[in-house]
């Protein structure tokens, strides 16, 4: 399982946000009489919700302190949870939130997401080795909510073709990760060249096609290391590698941690549980 990167603050006066790479963000503002600066245009309106993508640049400031949250969360959180659901995967939810900056669900979803952002804030224990999954599985549920709301709403800007696309590329590796590792062999099978593919891909998804590869096998070769511990040799078999050093420094380079160090990481979390 890959550990819960979020986090979460009212909203201050004077507080801006600025492109993160790492990060999605939700700004949920609470207080219906608030006057705040979204991108140099001034809003005042009712609860509202800013859907931020990874590196989309966007600036908030607030003329006085006003109630609400800010809620960050990784692509990471996204793509590693062992039961991962399509509508909030990490490349749906970059085109939702690309698409659906601003997001006004109705009073009755607002009061559902509310008590999950309360009751999962409220029960922080991070020596606590289940704190990680009970605190993803309520941001999961609130991250629903958002996406029901999205999926209600089709975007005047929708290309077809751009969308298709990506998504049949997604399926397909998501079904054959462990034997096609190249994103020329993925082109191929779509009948269309690997650079277009590329263009396609980041631009609906805000990743190359490359790294959808890379993300898929790391979160693969994560999720064996945490449920069976077993050895490298092992999980770079299952994952379609024949050779174990070449396996090695794929894994160190896509996730910026040798093998050993993130099973040395999970046997410490499991000392301090």
């Amino acid at each position: 399982m890959i550990p819960l990167q979020h986090e979460h603050a009212p909203v201050a006066s004077g507080y801006q946000l600025l492109a993160n790479q790492a990060y999605y963000r939700v700004i949920w503002i609470q207080d219906p009489s608030a006057t705040y600066c979204i991108n140099n245009t001034i809003v005042r309106t009712g609860p509202t919700l800013y859907c931020i993508c990874p590196g989309q640049p966007v600036s908030f400031l607030s003329n006085a302190s006003c109630n609400g949250f800010i809620i960050g969360f990784t692509d990471e959180f996204l793509s590693g949870q062992q039961d991962n659901n399509d509508a909030i995967s990490s490349y749906r939810l970059f085109k939702s939130f690309k698409d659906n900056f601003v997001v006004t669900p109705g009073p009755s979803s607002l009061a559902a997401m509310n008590d999950l952002l309360l009751t999962f804030l409220g029960e922080k224990d991070p020596c606590d080795l289940l704190w990680t999954e009970i605190t993803a599985r309520h941001l999961k549920i609130f991250l629903l909510y958002l996406a029901q709301h999205m999926i209600s709403k089709k975007p005047e800007n929708s290309n077809h073709y751009n969308n298709t696309l990506s998504n049949k590329y997604l399926d397909l590796v998501e079904a054959q990760f462990t034997i096609k590792k190249s994103v020329r062999d993925y082109a191929r099978a779509l009948y269309v060249t690997p650079n277009h593919l590329n263009k396609i891909v980041k631009d609906e998804t805000g990743f190359t096609a490359r790294q959808h590869i890379q993300k898929k096998i790391i979160s693969a070769a994560k999720r064996e290391i945490y449920l069976s511990g077993i050895s490298m040799k092992q999980v770079a078999h299952q994952l379609g590698f024949d050779d174990i050093a070449h396996f090695s420094k794929f894994f160190k380079k896509a996730s910026g941690i040798s093998f050993s160090g993130f099973k040395k990481t999970l046997s410490h979390q499991t000392n301090i549980a």
